[in-house]
This record gives C-alpha cells, structure tokens and sequence, in this order.
C-alpha cells in the first residue's frame, strides 16, 4: 500500500510542520490503503502551529473502512474529528495542542 503527496505536502513534511499524531495515523493506514494526500491543515489558519488535519482522496470502500481505524483509536491517536467528505474524500483532524516527544528517539545507555 502506499500514499501519494502533492509536492507542496511533501515540503512541510520534511520541514517538520506536520502533527505527529497525523504521521502515525496516515502510516497506519497506509500499512493496509493506498491514498493520496489531498491537503493537510489546520484549524487555526495564518498562525504558526503544526498541521494538525488532514484531507486523503482513495476508493470509497477503502475511506470507509479507513475512517472505522481512525475512529477506533485511543488518546492521543484518536482524532477530535474525522468523516467522510464528498465527493471521495476523508478528512481527520486532531486538537491542539500537539502532544509534545510522541515521536522521540528513545536512547538505551548501558549501565555499569
């Protein structure tokens, strides 16, 4: 499965500007749908936060099923809204604020 960005999502995802709770759930859907990235935003529009909603466009039997994942997450993975938008359209969106190190690179250091 996979997922397909317009050039302009690929450019916030490498600046960092996306949610990490929007990474996760787009990674988990993409482990069992193919979709593209319609649009990513935010509800706080001209302010500098992270983007926090997103737009996918796929197979209708494939955004429904999608949806069903989404809405059966747990804190802080499920989102304060989601659903389907015509025409072919899911759209999922997570509150702020973003949970800060849900992404973090965890070290081991050997004990001695």
């Amino acid at each position: 499965m996979r997922i397909r960005f317009t050039a302009q999502d690929v450019a916030q995802l490498r600046a960092g500007e996306v949610d990490a709770r929007l990474l996760a759930t787009l990674a988990a859907l993409s482990s069992q749908y193919s979709f593209s990235v319609t649009a990513f935003g935010h509800a706080s529009p001209g302010v500098a936060v992270l983007y926090r909603g997103v737009t996918i466009s796929g197979a209708s039997k494939n955004l429904t099923a999608a949806l069903t994942l989404v809405k059966a997450q747990v804190p802080p993975y499920l989102p304060a809204q989601a659903g389907l938008v015509p025409p072919a359209g899911l759209s999922i969106e997570f509150a702020a604020p973003s949970p800060l190190g849900l992404l973090t690179a965890v070290l081991d250091r050997a004990t001695r």
